[in-house]
């Protein structure tokens, strides 16, 4: 269990890394090949993390219900800025 938890601490780390060390304008760019943008996946990790964890456990997450819905493995960035008008 120390395993995982370890590695999920490490992942933490490293996306808190990631969004302190580029730009807003870096975060946001859709790298050549892909179909979201670098936040975008951020997140999805996030809510991927939030759904193996808490609720495949039976215990409230920590996102919303939109987070999830909005950051689903379905789900794309432009998809995303439609629902949010």
């Amino acid at each position: 269990m120390d395993f995982v938890l370890d590695v999920a601490l490490k992942n933490r780390k490293l996306l808190k890394s990631f969004i302190e060390n580029h730009t807003l304008e870096e975060l946001n760019k859709v790298p050549k090949g892909f179909h979201n943008n670098i936040i975008w996946n951020i997140a999805h990790t996030i809510v991927t993390q939030q759904l193996l964890v808490y609720k495949l456990s039976g215990l409230p997450m920590v996102v919303s219900d939109e987070m999830v819905e909005g950051f689903k493995k379905e789900q794309k960035r432009s998809e995303i800025c439609r629902n949010l008008k």
